[in-house]
């Protein structure tokens, strides 16, 4: 609903915040930040103090209401479990629900606390089948693929600028990807309260 906040349900319920998120992530070893200068933005994770995954677009606030997700990394080769809990804790780190949607989840929110209304992002042609695969992750998550950016001419031309690349222009409400998220959100923000011995 217009003008909704994250967090607004009475009862815990609503949105997961900022703070949960990076609740969640600190649930499985990492430590999520993000740092904003101007429309821009980067949320990073960092495990083990090494930078492992990164998020960076802009916003454009309301009017226009848009989160920009410019580029998404994600490299968790080389991490070390320093005993059965730490490896248990960096194996959910990987997967759908790992750190790719921890970081997603962190610039969305950041686009929500903005007062953008919709997320967009390009799922990068690298070729079959991993195309295939980034596209169908994407729309698990909640996105709707919108165009084929690179088969289509001079129309193509200003996403070419935009995105620097060929592959599915992606869209999602913000609202809609924070309703499907959140639970999940907050049930792993609220096991690491847990783990952590805080009875918040």
């Amino acid at each position: 609903a217009p003008g909704r906040r994250m967090g607004g349900r009475a009862g815990g319920g609503g949105w997961a915040t900022g703070a949960e998120v990076r609740a969640a992530a600190a649930a499985r070893g990492a430590e999520l930040s993000v740092a904003a200068a101007g429309p821009g933005f980067r949320a990073a994770a960092r495990v083990q103090g090494r930078e492992v995954g990164w998020v960076s677009g802009f916003v454009l606030p309301p009017p226009v209401g848009i989160l920009h997700l410019d580029k998404v990394v994600v490299d968790l080769g080389g991490l070390s479990g320093g005993g059965a809990g730490d490896g248990g804790r960096l194996q959910r780190l990987r997967g759908m629900h790992g750190l790719g949607l921890l970081l997603g989840a962190a610039a969305v929110c950041h686009g929500a606390e903005a007062g953008c209304r919709r997320a967009e992002l390009l799922a990068i042609n690298d070729g079959p089948p991993t195309y295939r695969r980034l596209v169908r992750h994407y729309e698990r998550l909640g996105f709707i693929a919108v165009r084929e950016v690179g088969e289509n001419g001079l129309s193509d031309l200003p996403h070419l600028l935009v995105w620097g690349g060929e592959g599915m222009r992606m869209d999602a409400e913000i609202g809609d990807l924070l309703e499907k998220w959140s639970p999940y959100l907050k049930a792993q923000a609220l096991l690491g309260a847990e783990e952590a011995g805080d009875p918040q």
